[in-house]
């Protein structure tokens, strides 16, 4: 490109603007519609993946497992996070979900093990969520395989 002279310091940002736009319709970032204006091109979707916060369905952990303490008759859950060491390592936290005074455990609280050496406490707590909610699920089609085994089978015969 030949080198060019402005008289102003406007002409010379608005050229370099001119060109910046040119470059980025000519590599591929911008199009240019019928109407002449120049917009993004749209993105293609990305397939929803798991992450370490949130399933498949893009529900956080935490979302899922308040989905299913109704459903199972469970009281709220109960987070509890703590520092693994704060002098040696600031930033590791360990974690446990609480079930304060279910049924299951005979009025005792029951504790879902488990976020060990986590780093950042929303990933302690986003990792207990997780594992509670596994557990949650665990239970869930325990007492669905209960339930079916204590079903009878109809064996009613219609004669006709």
């Amino acid at each position: 490109m030949p080198l060019r002279y402005f008289t102003n310091k406007k002409d010379a940002k608005s050229d370099v603007a001119r060109e910046a736009v040119q470059w980025l319709i000519d590599n591929a970032d911008l199009q240019v519609n019928s109407t002449g204006h120049v917009t993004k091109r749209a993105k293609t979707a990305q397939p929803k993946t798991a992450t370490k916060y949130a399933s498949e369905d893009g529900k956080s952990w935490g979302q899922k497992v308040n989905e299913l303490l109704p459903i199972l008759g469970l009281p709220s859950v109960v987070y509890e996070i703590n520092p693994r060491d704060p002098t040696s390592a600031p930033d590791l936290y360990d974690g446990r979900a609480r079930f304060p005074g279910t049924l299951l455990n005979g009025g005792e609280d029951v504790i879902v093990e488990g976020a060990w050496n986590v780093r950042g406490k929303k990933s302690a707590k986003d990792e207990c969520a997780r594992l509670a909610y596994e557990w949650m699920e665990n239970l869930r089609k325990e007492r669905v395989t209960a339930t079916e085994a204590r079903r009878e089978p109809l064996d009613y015969k219609i004669e006709m």
